[in-house]
């Protein structure tokens, strides 16, 4: 199908209905943070907009920056073949 599966190294838990200083704290305190780590949020959970608004600058401060997938891949040898196969897939 060429699909690429991704998981998150870092999970919010945002799902849990928790504050946005406890999503923050979640992903801030995380030992898996660091660059390439991608960070699970859902888009239903009940703070996580509120959430966004402190995580960004936390992050930003602390030297991390935000990016696509697709470009982290790139980064990494043994992905960037998958990744070279995906994308010819999906051109039409």
């Amino acid at each position: 199908m060429g699909l690429l599966s991704v998981l998150w190294s870092i999970d919010s838990e945002d799902w849990k209905g928790i504050s946005a200083e406890e999503i923050l704290k979640n992903i801030k305190d995380n030992p898996n943070l660091e660059k390439g780590a991608i960070i699970l949020l859902h888009n239903a959970g009940a703070h996580t907009v509120e959430a966004l608004e402190l995580i960004i600058p936390v992050l930003k401060a602390m030297g991390y920056g935000f990016g696509r997938i697709s470009d982290l891949l790139k980064e990494v040898p043994e992905y960037n073949c998958g990744l070279k196969q995906f994308e010819k897939s999906r051109k039409i």
